[in-house]
């Protein structure tokens, strides 16, 4: 007998999160949090969910909401340089300048290659330098 799907299943994740990257792409960050939210009710522990979800909020103003997804997704991938890089970009937006040090050579010491936390990290320096 073949399966057919329940008109009330969900899409695989793979699709949420293309979905996901598309909506982030065009700025569509309220849709970009229901998609997520989609997501969850089928992949409650995905850190890579929680990580677009920040970028969301981020994108919305709502620093709090995006830094508290970003640490429930190091909850589930302690490793995640991007979560780690996230968290980085969004300290220093707020010129939190030592944190955002922290949180940028977290994500290279996990990942020396990752370059884009490299730059990130220099712009953080070059900006404590001219507020001292």
């Amino acid at each position: 007998m073949l399966k057919t799907a329940d008109s009330n299943s969900q899409p695989p994740i793979a699709d949420l999160l293309q979905q996901v990257k598309q909506f982030l792409r065009q700025g569509k960050y309220q849709e970009t949090l229901a998609v997520c939210r989609r997501a969850l009710e089928t992949s409650p522990r995905s850190a890579e969910v929680y990580k677009w979800m920040g970028s969301a909020w981020q994108g919305l103003g709502d620093v709090q909401k995006a830094g508290n997804c970003y640490a429930r997704a190091l909850e589930f991938a302690p490793n995640s340089v991007e979560a780690y890089a996230n968290l980085g970009s969004l300290a220093a937006t707020q010129q939190h300048w030592p944190a955002a040090i922290r949180y940028f050579q977290k994500a290279i010491a996990i990942n020396p290659k990752f370059a884009g936390a490299y730059r990130n990290l220099a712009r953080v320096w070059q900006q404590v330098g001219r507020s001292s």
